[in-house]
């Protein structure tokens, strides 16, 4: 038998292995603090159950383990419910060869490959390339909408500021379909808006199977401080062109994120309240359109968003030098917002895949009301 986490997006630090049992925990490399990323393999132990013991109760989710037999293609959580504890269970199939085990359902550029097979080249979607990360690997970008000058608004997407945040991902590729598909929302995002989105932000963390949250010295969401020299060569790109991508043009901002592991507002889809009143309550505004064009099983209620001031979200938290809150102070921005996906359970409902993406259907839909109602009718 053998465990490992060798493979994009692996992470997994072991303990001792017994009969029956092994002792498993997350790398945390550079992350300050803890945090609970863990995504591994297991081989060579077909008809035996086998129980995975984690140092405490924080660190496996609300519905358990996500699992995959296919060698990571598909994945599935191990249950509907899964109370806190420090271990789980799982029985062996014999005729699979690899099993593997993640807290979330895991995201890398393969993941992101695939999802682009027959969709490069549909309502101008072209992959580009942002800039190298600091170890030499091409950080993707996307462009799709409305790409020549006769644009009249614009939309910029993060993902993955926090590499360990992966569900925010398939929301991100469900606002992708939705601005290539033939309806009222995907011909006028197409036909009005110019489109930029970066994927996979930390893109060294993402492969490599870190953290990414709370990195040392800080992490990417913490590079937005003004009048600092980024540390992280995406986060300065990205700095550098998103005024440039507007065009001095109104346009939208929203950093895809997920929260804590489990509980409370952790099962929640909810906005980061700004720390400015105006952009709060445009936070607000957009957050009833998101309601009214709601998609698939994802619950939302713009009363689960956070103001500032209220729980995490406070000054101490560094939320001055966060992507939103920067891109807010740029010209030309009319909205610019946080989101958190929650990992396994949001209002109940299940987080996968399809629902998902099905939520970042509707946040296409609610982004080009915002845009048509608000902005350019207002400025007409």
């Amino acid at each position: 038998m053998r465990v490992d986490a060798d493979f994009p997006g692996g992470n997994v630090r072991l303990g001792g292995i017994r009969k029956d049992g092994i002792e498993v925990a997350p790398d945390l490399r550079d992350t300050k603090g803890n945090w609970f990323y863990w995504n591994f393999r297991v081989r060579g132990a077909g008809g035996r159950t086998l129980r995975f013991e984690f140092p405490n109760e924080r660190l496996i989710g609300a519905r358990g383990p996500a699992i995959s037999v296919d060698g990571g293609r598909t994945w599935r959580w191990q249950g509907e419910a899964f109370p806190a504890s420090a271990s789980f269970e799982h029985a062996f199939d014999g005729m699979v060869a690899e099993t593997r085990f993640a807290m979330t359902f895991p995201y890398t550029v393969a993941d992101l490959d695939e999802f682009l097979r027959g969709r490069e080249g549909k309502g101008n979607l072209e992959r580009q390339v942002l800039c190298r990360s600091r170890k030499g690997r091409e950080i993707p970008l996307l462009k799709l909408g409305r790409l020549d000058d006769g644009f009249s608004c614009s939309l910029l997407v993060t993902a993955r500021q926090h590499a360990c945040e992966t569900m925010a991902s398939f929301v991100v590729e469900g606002l992708i379909d939705a601005v290539l598909a033939d309806d009222a929302t995907g011909q006028w995002l197409r036909e009005h808006a110019r489109i930029h989105v970066v994927p996979l932000t930390d893109f060294d963390g993402v492969e490599d199977g870190d953290q990414g949250k709370n990195r040392t010295p800080y992490d990417h969401n913490r590079d937005y401080g003004e009048g600092e020299d980024p540390l992280y060569p995406e986060v300065g790109e990205i700095r550098r062109l998103a005024p440039i991508w507007s065009g001095s043009r109104p346009w939208v901002f929203m950093d895809m994120h997920c929260p804590y592991i489990r509980g409370g507002i952790n099962e929640v889809v909810y906005q980061v309240g700004s720390v400015d009143p105006k952009h709060w309550e445009r936070q607000q505004v957009f957050a009833r359109l998101v309601e009214a064009e709601r998609r698939g099983a994802l619950l939302y209620s713009p009363s689960d968003d956070l103001p500032f001031g209220v729980s995490w979200n406070v000054a101490a938290a560094g939320l001055a030098k966060t992507a939103a809150s920067w891109m807010s102070r740029q010209a030309g921005n009319e909205l610019s917002t946080t989101w958190e996906i929650p990992y396994a359970n949001a209002g109940g409902a299940e987080v996968n895949v399809t629902s998902c993406r099905d939520f970042g259907a509707g946040l296409a839909a609610a982004v080009r009301r915002y845009l048509g109602e608000r902005v350019l009718r207002e400025g007409a």
